[in-house]
């Protein structure tokens, strides 16, 4: 299966969408930071925390 980002860097001149000074050297560098496992959890807990945020505004207003 591909990922997002992996079908990006397959188009043809994929390097040509990149904003000035990112290079898709230092972004692989990036992606192999985090396993799939913790990049899930990093985002279950900051989704979580943004709903919490939200909820906690609702009730005040």
């Amino acid at each position: 299966m591909m990922t997002p980002y992996d079908k990006f860097k397959s188009l043809p001149n994929a390097k040509t969408y990149l904003k000035e000074g990112f290079l898709f050297e230092i972004l692989d560098e990036q992606v192999m930071e985090m396993t799939d496992n913790a990049c899930a959890e990093l985002l279950l807990k900051e989704r979580n925390k943004l709903f919490n945020q939200i909820f906690e505004q609702n009730k005040r207003a």
